[in-house]
């Protein structure tokens, strides 16, 4: 009795399973072939590879929009989360973007720095002056 009280517990189990795998098929889907999907993941991919084409990702509101009036059945609750979800990646990207631009704002003021302080340095020994500004002795 005891192991038939187990064998219909295991089957109810893997019945459970196979259903949770089938709806999770079903969702995987409904979300691959979402119009929104491929810009979806095109923002998921701009958010890895971030320092490469600055500005190249921006998703407009109408673009959204377009897309969502294309579909066909899809349901509100999965719109609301693919557009939701694309905005949140353009707004990480972004911050993943920020830090990156100052260091190469800084790092392109201190190579015009140092570019001047070359060109200056040249300048001054090629007409035969001193650091001080005086024109040095030669022989």
């Amino acid at each position: 009795m005891e192991n038939m009280s187990l064998s219909c517990e295991n089957k109810d189990k893997e019945e459970k399973v196979t259903v949770e795998e089938e709806d999770n098929e079903i969702l995987k889907r409904r979300i691959s072939d979402h119009p929104l999907y491929r810009l979806l993941l095109q923002s998921h991919l701009d958010c890895l590879k971030v320092g490469g084409d600055n500005g190249q990702f921006k998703i407009k509101n109408t673009e959204r929009r377009h897309h969502l009036k294309q579909q066909g059945n899809n349901c509100l609750e999965l719109d609301q989360f693919m557009e939701a979800y694309c905005i949140a990646l353009g707004k990480l990207k972004e911050e993943f973007e920020e830090p990156q631009q100052k260091s190469m704002a800084f790092i392109s003021r201190m190579h015009s720095q140092l570019i001047q302080l070359t060109t200056t340095s040249t300048h001054h020994f090629s007409t035969g002056e001193s650091q001080e500004g005086t024109k040095s002795e030669r022989p």
